[in-house]
């Protein structure tokens, strides 16, 4: 299958990713999620729920900062893909231009 059919028909997903054990992000994640209990344990209900909503709005944020990050960059492998079967007039012609 052409990968532009594959994109059309959603079989591309850069989403669909595991976490490597022992990998720095998966010994985050295990960090995180003791810090988090920890704060679930202590905090009153109502700190709870003010610490649950900032960790929603948190996750939004870096949801939001990942899509961009991803469309920048997707973006600019296309317009260096571009630049390079682009027209070059360079200062020098090599021996295998005409």
């Amino acid at each position: 299958m052409h990968i532009l059919e594959a994109l059309y028909r959603g079989r591309i997903n850069t989403d669909l990713r595991t976490i490597v054990d022992g990998s720095e992000y998966d010994r985050l994640t295990k960090c995180l999620h003791h810090e988090y209990e920890y704060f679930k344990i202590n905090l009153s209900p109502d700190d709870q729920k003010h610490f649950d909503q900032f960790d929603i709005l948190k996750n939004k944020m870096c949801s939001i900062e990942t899509e961009d990050a991803f469309i920048s960059g997707f973006q600019l492998g296309v317009r260096l893909l571009l630049a390079a079967i682009g027209e070059y007039q360079g200062q020098f012609k090599s021996e295998n231009q005409s």
